[in-house]
């Protein structure tokens, strides 16, 4: 099980630090372990989403959702690049996993 927060309070760039650190913070919830920090820029729809079983992670990058195996969260194992995806939904449940994607304009 992971625990997510988005930090808000992330001091702004400045001359002495002109690139902001990571907002996205996930936890590992048995042993408190920082497992990765991310770069998260929108406020709406920045939540990471698992299966049900947590083998799959899936979250949300300028328009493309890529998706996390087995909690490694140091390489992406798929993405859905290219379709401009405003929003999506990761279907609670075991393989095989469904997703659903909103692409604004798109029929």
């Amino acid at each position: 099980m992971a625990r997510v927060q988005l930090k808000n309070n992330v001091p702004n760039i400045t001359p002495t630090n002109p690139t902001p650190g990571p907002k996205l913070h996930i936890w590992r919830v048995e042993t408190g372990e920082l497992v990765k920090e991310f770069m998260q820029k929108r406020q709406i729809g920045w939540a990471p989403q698992w299966s049900s079983d947590e083998k799959i992670c899936a979250r949300s990058l300028n328009n493309d959702v890529l998706f996390y195996e087995d909690a490694n969260f140091e390489s992406e194992a798929h993405k859905i690049h290219g379709q401009r995806v405003g929003n999506f939904s990761l279907a609670p449940g075991t393989p095989p996993y469904h997703i659903l994607c909103y692409i604004p304009g798109e029929f």
